[in-house]
């Protein structure tokens, strides 16, 4: 019985020593093994008596192969504690541009900043857990923050605009009902005091801009019930595009403008292809 109690601590220190030697890569697989090395401890102090002239030797080794497990955790946890610091501190400079965003009112350029900041938080390592929900809280807070604000302004804009709708519902029932007149000058005289009276009334909620197509396609209609030349009709549909672009703001009149500098390019290396034939 005393040299089975022997050989079972060596067993248990053989299991020890395999341990300390693992590669151990994370907080839960080091929390599993923790688990595992103390039950094996608590095995070796069971294991009964042992001959006098291996009890020396046996303690020893178990106690070195616990040192050798317990220095591997401590080089562990001392390696991750230096990561979640240098996460932690990337945290702190993202909450610290958001929240220094957060009031702005610059909409557009605003919130796409802010997203880039949120696709940053997430490329972000761990931090201790005491740190995860508090520092999560600030940044989500002011993020949280400029959109709430940015939402309730854009309602408030299109509520205010919801007249604006209305007045070009007005005029687009009065300009279907219009019969041009015989002298076409007089008529292109009239459908642009349509098109200004058009300008005039200004912007529409977002989720109704699609009236300015509609009425684009109104005004090319009446163009095309009068005797132009198609030059003049080309013109006069052009200029109505370009002044309700015009309207609704210069994204949409700089994307018209590259639009026809494409078409234009395309055209002149066709062309250049052609000549050379």
């Amino acid at each position: 019985m005393v040299a089975w109690g022997a050989r079972l601590m060596h067993a248990i220190c053989d299991k020890i020593e395999v341990i300390a030697k693992g590669q151990i890569d994370s907080h839960g697989k080091w929390q599993k093994k923790i688990k595992e090395v103390r039950s094996l401890a608590d095995e070796f102090r069971a294991a009964g008596r042992v001959p006098k002239a291996k009890s020396t030797e046996v303690w020893n080794r178990f106690r070195e192969a616990l040192r050798q497990f317990n220095h591997a955790k401590n080089e562990f946890y001392k390696s991750l504690k230096d990561e979640y610091k240098q996460h932690l501190e990337q945290r702190e400079a993202l909450i610290a541009k958001a929240e220094a965003l957060k009031d702005n009112e610059n909409w557009k350029e605003t919130a796409e900043a802010l997203k880039k900041l949120q696709r940053e938080w997430k490329k972000v390592g761990t931090v201790a857990h005491s740190d995860n929900q508090k520092t999560w809280k600030k940044f989500h807070d002011a993020c949280d923050h400029f959109f709430s604000r940015r939402k309730a302004h854009f309602a408030e804009q299109d509520a205010a605009y919801e007249a604006n709708y209305t007045s070009k519902e007005k005029l687009m029932a009065e300009l279907e009902a219009y019969a041009p007149e015989a002298d076409s000058g007089k008529a292109v005289a009239t459908l642009k005091d349509f098109m200004a009276r058009w300008r005039e009334i200004g912007f529409v909620p977002r989720g109704k801009m699609g009236i300015d197509k509609n009425w684009r396609q109104l005004v090319d209609l009446k163009f095309d019930q009068l005797k132009l030349s198609g030059k003049e009709k080309g013109a006069a549909r052009f200029k109505n595009k370009i002044e309700i672009l015009a309207a609704k703001g210069g994204r949409d009149l700089n994307r018209e403008k590259d639009q026809i500098k494409r078409e234009l390019n395309g055209a002149q290396d066709e062309l250049r292809t052609l000549l050379r034939k």
